[in-house]
């Protein structure tokens, strides 16, 4: 997930979006495979295998794959995308991630 500057200025908006974010996710992944097909095949105009559906590279914690991002910067490196690999936190900010989880509590 990607804030903009703008975005990020305004605290509780960010922290609620994530929030809710989070949210979805979490009832996302509770749902059974034919429905979360449902919801997918209604905003993207190709069919999305089951499979797929379980490849989500954020878990319903909100937690980054650090190794997926990971294995992408080793792609884009070696395809010239980028000039250097970068580490975890200076890909990404957790501090809207742990306001969303202080925010809903654990998941149940």
């Amino acid at each position: 997930m990607f804030y903009s500057g703008r975005f990020r200025k305004n605290q509780k908006a960010a922290k609620g979006f994530m929030a809710a974010y989070l949210r979805s996710m979490r009832d996302f992944e509770k749902m059974p495979i034919e429905e979360q097909q449902k919801i997918v095949a209604k905003y993207f105009p190709f069919k999305v295998e089951s499979q797929a559906l379980s490849t989500v590279h954020v878990g319903t914690d909100g937690e980054v794959d650090a190794g997926y991002l990971s294995s992408i910067q080793d792609y884009s490196l070696s395809a010239g995308m980028i000039k250097k690999k970068l580490k975890p936190e200076e890909l990404y900010d957790l501090s809207w991630l742990e306001a969303a989880r202080a925010a809903l509590g654990p998941e149940k």
